[in-house]
Parts: C-alpha cells; sequence; structure tokens
C-alpha cells in the first residue's frame, strides 16, 4: 500500500507520523509505523515500529539522530519475536530480545557500539544466544568489547579491556551446520592489537571432510599486519589427510610474504613425496609468481619438474594463466598447456609414454607393456561445469601375468586407441583394439553421472583369441578358443 505521513509544526520545529511498506527486506513485507519529530538538527524517533501482515515478526525503536557535520545516532531496539531474514540462508531461525545502538560518523571517522545486548533464540533448530557489548571503528579496533554469543553449533567469545590486544575465540562443533556437505570441528584464538592494528591467531582442527578432502586432524597458526605493507603469515600441519584416493601421512603448508612479495612452500609425506615452491612479486592485477623446480615420489616412480613455471595474474578476466610446462618421469611426460584457472576455466593435458605407468591400475602380478600418446582438453564454466574431451592412441600393448616358478601368461595387441567425452550428461567412452591389422574390439560406452542410473553400451568382438586372455583369469590353468 502507498506511503502516507503527516507533518505539522513550524520552520524550526516540526513533528511527524509516517506510514508504509518495505519490500526486497529479507520479508515478504514489512509494514513500518514512524512516529517523532525534528528541532534544530535533532531528530528524535518517539516510535518506530516494524510488523508483518500477520503480526508474527515486529521489531521497535525509540531513540535520536543528530544532523550536522558530526552525525550521530542513538537507537534502543526491542523484539518479542523475529524470524530471521532470507538473506542469511542458510541460517534460518527466530531471536527475540533488545540492544542499544550507538552511532557517530564525522568526515572519514566513524564508531559503532552495540551495547546491552540481551538476544535469545533458536537457529537452525539449535539454541542460540548473544550478551555483552561490541564496539568498533573506522580503523578496526574492538576496544571495550566484551561479547558472548551461542549461534549454531558454534561459540564466540570477545574481550578487549583497555589498551591490551582483544582476545577473540571461535570453537565450531560441526562445520557442516555452516559449510553444507562438510563435517568436523574447529578452535580458533585470536590476539586483536589495535595499535597497530594486526592479528595473531592460533587453532587446530580434526575429524574435517570437504569434498573428498579427509584430514583427521591438523593445527593452523598465523598473523596479519594491516599497515607494514600488509604482511601476513600462515602455516598449516595436517595428518591423516586423504585426498580421494590419494592417502598422505602428513601436509605442510607455509606462506609468508606482504604487498610486494609472497613465498608459500607446500609439502607431503605419504603416497606423495615432495616439496612446492611458489614464489609471488606485486599484488592484485600486477602479481605475478614462479614454481621452482622440483622432483615428486609416488607409487609411480619420481615425477620431476626440470624447468621453472611462471604465473600471471589477468585483472581483466580474473583468471591466473600459468606457463606451459612438463612433468617427467621414468616412463612418461605429463605436459599440462594453456592453463587458465579461475571463473571460466580451461586447459589441455598432453600425455605421451609407456603405458607401464599405469602399473598400479592393474592386479598384483600384472603388467603393462607399450606407448601412449594423447591430448586431452577441459574446461570448466560456472553455469555448465566441467567439460572433458580427448583421445589416446596406443601402440604396441602388452599386458603380462607373473606366476611362481617363473611362469607367465602374456595377451596382447598392435594397437588401440581411447577417445572421451564427459559433459553434465556422464563419461563416454569409444575404444578399439587391433591384432594383426585386424580390429577385434569395439567398445562404445555412456558412464551416467547418478549412481542409480543404467550403464549403456555397445561391444563388438570379432574372432578374438582366449587362449592370451588367460593373463586376466589367473584361476584358469588352460583357455582355448575364440568368441565373436
Amino acid at each position: 500500500f502507498p506511503w502516507r505521513g503527516m507533518i505539522s509544526g513550524s520552520l524550526q520545529q516540526q513533528s511527524f507520523e509516517l506510514r508504509g511498506a518495505l519490500l526486497g527486506s529479507g520479508y515478504p513485507r514489512l509494514v513500518l509505523d514512524l512516529s517523532g519529530g525534528h528541532n534544530e538538527g535533532l531528530l528524535q524517533l518517539d516510535s518506530v515500529q516494524l510488523r508483518d501482515g500477520g503480526g508474527e515478526n515486529q521489531l521497535e525503536a525509540r531513540g535520536e539522530v543528530r544532523l550536522g557535520d558530526k552525525l550521530s545516532l542513538a537507537l534502543s531496539l526491542h523484539s518479542d519475536g523475529l524470524d530471521l531474514p532470507e538473506f542469511l540462508d542458510p541460517l534460518t531461525g527466530r531471536v527475540s530480545g533488545e540492544l542499544a545502538l550507538a552511532l557517530e560518523v564525522e568526515e572519514q571517522n566513524w564508531q559503532l557500539a552495540a551495547s546491552e545486548i540481551k538476544l535469545q533464540g533458536e537457529v537452525n533448530n539449535l539454541q542460540a544466544s548473544a550478551s555483552g557489548m561490541l564496539f568498533l571503528d573506522q580503523g578496526g579496533s574492538v576496544r571495550g568489547s566484551d561479547l558472548q554469543a551461542e549461534i549454531n553449533s558454534a561459540r564466540l567469545s570477545l574481550a578487549a579491556v583497555g589498551e591490551e590486544a582483544a582476545t577473540l575465540a571461535v570453537e565450531v562443533g560441526d562445520l557442516g551446520s555452516w559449510l553444507e556437505g562438510a563435517t568436523g570441528q574447529l578452535q580458533l584464538l585470536a590476539s586483536l592489537a589495535p595499535e597497530p592494528l594486526g592479528m595473531d591467531f592460533e587453532g587446530n582442527f580434526g575429524e574435517l571432510s570437504f569434498e573428498g578432502i579427509e584430514i583427521e586432524q591438523g593445527q593452523i597458526a598465523g598473523h596479519y599486519q594491516v599497515r607494514d605493507g600488509g604482511r601476513f603469515g600462515l602455516s598449516l600441519d595436517a595428518s591423516g589427510v586423504r585426498i580421494a584416493e590419494l592417502e598422505l601421512e602428513q601436509l605442510l603448508l607455509a606462506a609468508t610474504g606482504d604487498d610486494s612479495r609472497q613465498q608459500l612452500r607446500l609439502s607431503s609425506l605419504g603416497e606423495v613425496s615432495g616439496e612446492l615452491l611458489l614464489e609471488g612479486e606485486g599484488w592484485g592485477e600486477h602479481w605475478r609468481g614462479r614454481l621452482s623446480p622440483t622432483s615428486l615420489e609416488t607409487p609411480q616412480g619420481s615425477w620431476q619438474l626440470r624447468d621453472p613455471v611462471s604465473l600471471n595474474w589477468q585483472q581483466d578476466s580474473a583468471q591466473l594463466f600459468i606457463e606451459d610446462h612438463c612433468w617427467r618421469s621414468q616412463h612418461a611426460s605429463l605436459c599440462p598447456q594453456g592453463l587458465l584457472v579461475g571463473g571460466d576455466s580451461s586447459g589441455q593435458l598432453a600425455i605421451e609414454g609407456e603405458l607401464a605407468m599405469l602399473d598400479f591400475l592393474l592386479p598384483r602380478g600384472m603388467t603393462l607393456q607399450g606407448a601412449v600418446k594423447g591430448l586431452f582438453r577441459g574446461q570448466f564454466t560456472e553455469v555448465g561445469g566441467p567439460t572433458l574431451t580427448g583421445t589416446a592412441e596406443l601402440s604396441r600393448i602388452m599386458v603380462t601375468r607373473l606366476y611362481g616358478d617363473g611362469e607367465s601368461a602374456t595377451a596382447s595387441w598392435d594397437r588401440g586407441q581411447l577417445h572421451a567425452d564427459y559433459d553434465e550428461s556422464g563419461l563416454a567412452l569409444q575404444a578399439s583394439l587391433q591384432r594383426r591389422q585386424r580390429q577385434v574390439l569395439n567398445l562404445d560406452m555412456l558412464v551416467p553421472l547418478e549412481g542409480g542410473a543404467a550403464l549403456k553400451g555397445r561391444a563388438a568382438l570379432d574372432r578374438v583369441q582366449l587362449g592370451p586372455l588367460i593373463a586376466f583369469a589367473p584361476g584358469l590353468s588352460a583357455l582355448q578358443g575364440e568368441v565373436s
């Protein structure tokens, strides 16, 4: 409905009553009733009432606003019940209580104070509360604050007495309450220095799981100075790390730097052991980095990066460009090319080498020989998600199964080809094998993304000799014949 109001008085002094609706505030519609007066730059708010149509959500306030070169505001707020607005999703619930709010603004300086805080309610079906006082100014100082809060399985305590550094303690009992799909616990303790403004923190976490990454336990520590070139430091020590099928005993991260120079060192111990060193210069649109040559030890042998790799931030597209480079092992080379990371990411991977690098995919006692060369292109868009397409050519393919007493069985093919396409519909695979200039296997398959969906495909066999396939059937002592 339209806004309505009544204003009366003189040029020096006025009184008013206003009523109207507010939309887009996180609620379907709120009705505002406002009454007060104005006298020589002092705006007196005798009554401010916000409520929804059903009266279930309501907020009352009274106070005053001093207008002029120095703006000041003082309000006393109270609510018997207020649903959390929609824009706070995933937090849902209802709170009630009261607080006093004060704000002062003069040119570039401002101070905000929330005192006499007494709030309680339920958030995400968990008890929530807040009490005490909170002060904040344009420099980030919280001097004089004394606040305790509990919300959504998290507890917060902030204390800043006198000239001493403020102490902030945060404990999260269930990270899944704040980050969908995550599990684990987190404790943080921070010291906030008022002058020069900065922060030191330390904490620990356990039973962490998110997006295929699992960590049994870890510690984190760091510091940051707003001035002094934005000097910072961060260290992380995690143990019992699992990333998809990769298991690491320990993962260490150390980062230091400021606005002009940075260094990040990442080291691991486990199925992949080694160290990555990244050094950067500049900040924002002028940032550029350098990844140092290194060597990583894996179950498939040692992978070496022999030459440094340049990285450059492209401000226009908000993407990180990574220079073409190659990781080389005894059996193969993997060469990322044209990598753009961030927003709509893209790149390609060239593969060349021996099939022996895939031995780890076979059962114990089996080996793979031959050559492979392929090129795979991928991209990720914020709208369409990840896509991948590529082709690999295989030659002189030989699979050998070793038995005791020096016995073995071998299956071999002259050539092979694999083509893969991955998008939102699933993984499409086309594969073929040739033996003595005759195509003996042709496979066309679609692997759906949904676990319950049916696997679709077609396989064609042409006079495939069964004898060599005994390598895949160790329980048999003999195998003869052919199949089409």
